[in-house]
């Protein structure tokens, strides 16, 4: 985890209150998962690969801390330019992205991902979870990207359930996508 020290600190800080998380489908609705290989280094389960891009340390730092502990592999780049090159080396099966990352904003930074001929349409299935203040999302949710719909949002400050949730249901989709992909 990185600490205060290591990158410097985003000015503000004022936490909006908790905003309840939106309707999840309750576990039954979700298929069962796969067999969870081992980490060859540590031999921890690891349930997936993670690239969190991210511009205010604390904020990172409590993803990165839940999320681990979650048994999730996580990078971790706090501005646009990082995240580009961890996106094409690391091979995250799924995204969470600031709306407000420094260097370019979730929008533009979820085109390039998508579309640039340099990922070589890598990530078009690749789920990404967008993380944002209350306003910012309704802002984007409805103005510049009106078809994601809001279970693909984050509200911060963070609530552990929600982000365990949706990460979780991320990855099911994921792997049906796959499932049905190869039969």
């Amino acid at each position: 985890m990185l600490n205060e020290q290591d990158v410097s600190p985003v000015e503000g800080g004022a936490q909006a209150e908790p905003v309840a998380p939106a309707h999840l489908p309750a576990e039954e609705e979700l298929p069962a998962e796969a067999a969870v290989p081992l980490d060859s280094g540590t031999g921890r389960e690891v349930r997936g690969r993670i690239l969190l891009m991210e511009g205010e340390v604390d904020v990172a730092n409590t993803i990165v801390g839940i999320l681990e502990t979650a048994g999730y592999e996580i990078e971790l780049a706090m501005d646009a330019k990082y995240g580009l090159i961890l996106a094409d080396s690391f091979d995250p099966e799924i995204i969470l992205l600031d709306m407000a990352l420094p260097g370019l904003s979730g929008a533009d930074m979820k085109q390039i991902l998508r579309a640039a001929p340099n990922f070589s349409g890598r990530f078009v299935d690749i789920p990404i979870l967008y993380l944002g203040e209350p306003e910012n999302i309704v802002k984007q949710r409805f103005h510049a990207s009106p078809e994601t719909p809001m279970s693909r949002y984050v509200m911060k400050p963070i609530n552990e359930q929600e982000l365990r949730d949706k990460v979780a249901r991320s990855f099911a989709e994921l792997q049906q996508k796959r499932a049905a992909q190869e039969a």
